[in-house]
Formats: C-alpha cells, structure tokens, sequence
C-alpha cells in the first residue's frame, strides 16, 4: 500500500497544523541565532611560514632558510604546490594541500616539520611564525587615526591602546594596528670621543647587550619569604640607556651618554598610510571562526565608544570599513524580495480568491524559515552565498506555489469538495512539479564537484536547503 503524504497531512490536518507550528519556532530560532558573516567559513588546507632574519639578503635568505623549510615540508604527504618568497631579511613559504585532507592535522604536522629543521636556521633568526589561512582574515572593520600634527610614535602608542582594546572584544581573533614604522632607540656614537678615550666600538655594543639581557643571579632570604634577583632587563627611558657603564678608566666611570647621542628614531617606512588623503594609522580587527559578525561589531563598537573619550585634541577616530553594514544592506535586499514575491503572488492569485491567495503567501516565508532551521543545523551561516541561495529558491517557490494552488482551484471548480480537490489536486501534479524543480535544481549540482578553493566557496550556494519548499503544497485552501 503507498502511503500517500498529500492525503495525510489534509486528513490529519490537526497534527499538520502542530508539524508546522514546530517548524516556524525553529525557522524563527535559527533567524535570530545564526551567524551571520560576509563570506561562508570553511576550513582551507593552506599554510604559511613566515621567518625574518634582519640585514640578509634575498639570496642568502633563500639558501638559509626558504630551501631548507621547502625541503623539510615537501616530505608530508598530500602536498599539492609548495611556493616561496624571498625578501630582503625574510621568507615566507607557502604550502598548499589537496583539498580533501585534514586542515588542522596538516597545520600540526607543518608545525613539527618546522620545529624540526629550527636548530638547522641561522642564529640570528628574529621570527619563525606558522600561519594557517582562514576565510576569516579579512578584517571586519577597520578603523583610522587621523592626525596631521601629533608625532609617529604618540600614535602609535594609541593605535596600540586600541588595538589591545579590540583584542579583548568578545569575538575577536586578532587586531593589528597600521602604518607605523617600527620605533627603536638609537644610539649614535660619537667616534671622536671613543678615540679619545681609546674605546672600541664594540665596547659600547657589548655594554648595551649585556645591560639588557635578563640573568637571574640568585635568591635572597628574608624569613620565610624568597626573592628572586635578576641582573639587567628592560629600559625604562632614554636616560636609563644613558646610565650604562661602558668602563672604568683612571678612576672615573665612563657611560654610554658620554660617548653617544641617544634618541628615539623610527626604521625606514616601507610603506605610506592615508586616510581621505591625510596621514592616518590602520587598525582593524578579524572574527573567529563561525562568529556572528553584527554581535562582534556591536562588541567592537563599544570598545570603539569608549575609547574614543580619551582622545587627545588634534586626533580623530575614522570608520573606514564595517562588514556588518555590508551583511544587513544584503539581508535587508532579501527582505525585499520576499516583499516584492508575495506581492506578485497575491496579485497573481487575486481571481482564485484572497483565500488562495493567502495561503501561497503563507507557504513562501514558512518554506524560508524551515531552510534557515537546516541551515543552522548543517552548521552554516547566513552569508552573501547562503542569501543567492535563497534568492533562487523563493523564484521556484513562487512558480510551484501558484501551479499547485491554481490546480486544487481547478478541481473546486469542478464540483469537488474541499478535501478531495485538495489531495485529488496536489497529486496530480507532484510528480510533474518536483520533476521541473529538480531539473533547476541539477544546473547548480556541477558546482559541487568544482576542485579546490572553488568548490569550498561555493558549496554554501549548493547546499543552501531551499528544499523544505515542497513542504507546503499539501496545505487545504
């Protein structure tokens, strides 16, 4: 015996009014609890190695460390390309593997391989980082300080404030801040004064080394308690650098400030920073994975808020970029859609009757809001792909509204009763209606077999779950 599904749900229209019921709390759930984001989050079998070995050239780069960390890592299995770049006083690597394998088993065992081959690098290596690529590294906002006037580095110890201020956002992955070239101490010797003196150069190098490392030297006691002592550490100001003992000669000790000049200075800027044309530094921010991009804004604006208090005169907070705007301006044309759809389906079905009417009125947001209670259990978010998705379905879901409903009118007018022209009506037409929608369908199924970063991107398209619109049909006008 076949069961038929039209038939039950008009006959057993109590328990299909409850079914339903469910559906709209959990289509309603998922419209309010769903990330929301730019772009679709998935995992990318991308990794980079980043290292910095200062005053090498690029061809001493490559040979001391680019080759031997290519050559460490073209031994993992599943490596599709593996590329580098070589700069002056850094590399950067970048291994690709094939998109079926594990992204974070592949990241754990770039990171062993790297730490692996770290004894075999220069010495002089500053920085050895490993990097995995997210779909969320694009920055979500990005904010400027704007000021003409106020000196590089008083900005930058803002832009520091705020980034360490965005950091703590709930949300956030990472904030970094723009544009500003690295500050340093430097110190100027006064070569005049060293041959005077008969000091080498080095004398005051090795000075400052050793006056800045931290040494521990012991421990004192005072009763029960202990303290640790350390010899050197971190300067606190220009004058602290000053201070130094270089050497003790004819009874006198001479220092660092007698035989140099100490200021701050900044490195050579590699590269310019404006914003609307005038000088500015860059600070932006990047969510975690599978986060709701408009409660991370709401977050961030706060933190922005408050910050923005304690602004000395002369310098202005800027927002240059927020994603969030650019996810509410897409859903909101969505909206629209949804508006301008059950529009034109009641004008369409106006001669059929108001009741008809409003019934394929009701099927289309009930359809949308059972594929946003999939979405949310398939573990996707509401991006710009999961809204095209949507923007396709509601086209279908308008055509086989109308056909399904025009049908049980037909049957109405040839002198059925209500429950057999609904089920006699739906029936009749299910096989030819899932048949043209499937058909639609199929044209968008190549797109999950695209290779690579293709088919990651636009899986969210493909699966978005417009075929809870079926649902629907069997209700009784």
């Amino acid at each position: 015996m076949r069961f038929d599904i039209a038939a039950f749900a008009v006959r057993n229209w109590q328990f299909t009014l409850v079914a339903f019921g469910l559906l709209i709390l959990l289509g309603v759930n998922a419209l309010f609890s769903t990330p929301r984001s730019e772009d679709p989050h998935f995992p990318i079998p991308i990794v980079t190695v980043q290292a910095v070995l200062p005053g090498a050239e690029p061809a001493e780069v490559e040979q001391l460390i680019a080759d031997p960390i290519e050559a460490a890592l073209d031994g993992l299995d599943n490596v599709d390309s593996i590329t580098s770049t070589s700069l002056d006083g850094a590399a950067v690597v970048t291994v690709e593997f094939d998109w079926s394998v594990n992204p974070e088993r592949k990241y754990d065992e770039v990171v062993r391989e790297v730490n692996a081959v770290r004894a075999s690098l220069p010495q002089g290596l500053t920085r050895l980082e490993v990097r995995r690529a997210r779909t969320t590294e694009v920055a979500i906002v990005q904010l400027a300080l704007v000021s003409d006037h106020l000196p590089m580095r008083r900005l930058e110890k803002l832009a520091d404030s705020l980034r360490e201020r965005l950091d703590r956002a709930p949300g956030v992955r990472e904030a970094r801040y723009w544009g500003v070239p690295a500050s340093e101490v430097r110190v100027a010797l006064d070569l005049g004064r060293l041959a005077a003196l008969q000091l080498p150069a080095t004398a005051v190098a090795d000075a400052l080394r050793s006056a800045g490392a931290e040494t521990p030297i012991g421990a004192a006691h005072a009763g029960d308690r202990r303290f640790n002592i350390k010899s050197g550490g971190a300067f606190r100001d220009l004058a602290a650098v000053g201070e130094i003992a270089v050497r003790r000669q004819a009874g006198q000790v001479v220092r660092v400030r007698d035989v140099a000049h100490i200021s701050w200075a900044q490195q050579e800027a590699d590269h310019l920073t404006r914003f609307n044309g005038r000088r500015a530094v860059f600070v932006t921010a990047t969510q975690k994975d599978g986060a709701d991009v408009a409660k991370v804004t709401a977050g961030i604006d706060q933190a922005v808020t408050d910050f923005e208090r304690t602004l000395p005169a002369g310098v202005r907070l800027e927002r240059g970029f927020v994603q969030a705007k650019n996810v509410e301006h897409r859903l909101l044309r969505l909206f629209r859609d949804f508006g301008l759809a059950l529009g034109i389906v009641l004008i369409t079905l106006l001669p059929l009757g108001l009741r008809a009417g409003g019934v394929v009125m009701l099927s289309i947001p009930l359809s949308l809001l059972i594929g946003l209670a999939l979405l949310q259990a398939l573990g996707f978010t509401v991006n710009q792909l999961a809204v095209a998705g949507f923007v396709l379905s509601l086209g279908l879901l308008v055509d086989d509204s109308i056909v399904v409903t025009e049908n049980i009118a037909r049957h109405l007018r040839a002198g059925a009763d209500r429950v057999t022209a609904a089920i006699a009506g739906t029936r009749q037409i299910t096989l030819a209606v899932i048949g043209c929608t499937a058909t639609l369908m199929f044209a968008f199924l190549p797109l999950l077999a695209l290779p690579g970063g293709s088919g990651g991107y636009t899986s969210a398209l493909c699966r978005s779950p417009s075929c809870a619109r079926s649902a629907p049909r069997s209700w009784c006008p």
